[in-house]
């Protein structure tokens, strides 16, 4: 009887030392986060500017072999970054546009012919640093100061022939905004 007892009891202790083996091997962890839209707030972020009724005769002063600008005219806007974290400091700016002739202009989809936005002339006409001039597809940095920014975008109205063929301009640009 004693053997008997003995078995059963060290029958029962294996039970319940491998009872830890059985366990529950699943087990759910829950992540909470808020996710916010933006990091940062941009002003004139979707605008139309209106370049009004321009005279064939405003493309007064050359700057090459059948090109002409038209001082004054053309697209003179900021882009203002506001309310950005600190662990922000940078905002990388890709532009996106039906190129011209050349990589830093923006080509009319409308029916005037040849007319370009060139980004290698300010509005007033004088010429930007390199490292201001617009380009299809290529990204450029701005320093965020104290949690903003401007990015301006500036290019004069280009007529890059002789030929003069009144109609309408439009000029379609997006930009990618990346906050570093």
């Amino acid at each position: 009887m004693k053997i008997k007892n003995c078995l059963f009891l060290l029958g029962t202790a294996m039970a319940i030392m491998s009872s830890s083996v059985f366990a529950e091997t699943t087990g759910t962890q829950t992540f909470t986060a808020n996710v916010s839209a933006n990091t940062c707030t941009i002003d004139n972020l979707n605008k139309t500017v209106d370049l009004g009724e321009v005279n064939l005769a405003s493309f007064v002063v050359s700057i090459g072999s059948g090109w002409h600008v038209a001082p004054g005219i053309g697209v003179n806007e900021t882009f203002k970054v506001a309310n950005c974290p600190s662990t922000l400091t940078k905002v990388s700016v890709v532009p996106s546009f039906d190129v011209g002739v050349g990589s830093d202009m923006v080509k009319n989809t409308g029916t005037a012919s040849n007319m370009v936005i060139w980004f290698n002339k300010r509005i007033d006409s004088t010429s930007p640093a390199p490292a201001e001039v617009w380009k299809n597809g290529e990204s450029k940095e701005f320093e965020l100061v104290a949690g903003g920014g401007d990015i301006p975008v500036n290019g004069i109205l280009l007529q890059s022939t002789n030929d003069r063929i009144p109609g309408t301009m439009n000029f379609q640009m997006s930009f990618a905004f990346d906050f570093i």
